[in-house]
């Protein structure tokens, strides 16, 4: 028989790509026409963006919930971003059309 109702597609256009989190972690990776506005209900201490060589493209010492990281400087591809915070880490992945 045919079953027709295993799952459903729902978009999201803000949401880039869901966080891996840490337990305890709330982690938004929104598009916004020229950037990318991470937003965490921690205070994040270090941020790292890395291309998919491994190469660190830039490094963030924010301080405070909210991390923004400007397209314009990066090429097409994926790239990862690692967020530190005090007691653990997350990572996420970012694509650049």
């Amino acid at each position: 028989g045919l079953i027709d109702n295993r799952f459903e597609i729902i978009y999201k256009e803000e949401v880039v790509l869901p966080a891996r989190t840490q337990k305890g972690v709330n982690l938004q990776v929104l598009y916004e026409s020229t950037s990318y506005d991470i937003k965490s209900d921690k205070t994040i201490q270090k941020a790292e963006l890395y291309d998919m060589n491994g190469v660190l493209k830039s490094t963030v010492n924010p301080r405070n919930e909210t991390i923004n990281i400007d397209r314009s400087t990066l090429s097409s591809g994926v790239y990862i971003i690692k967020i530190y915070y005090k007691n653990g880490e997350v990572a996420s992945s970012l694509v650049r059309n």
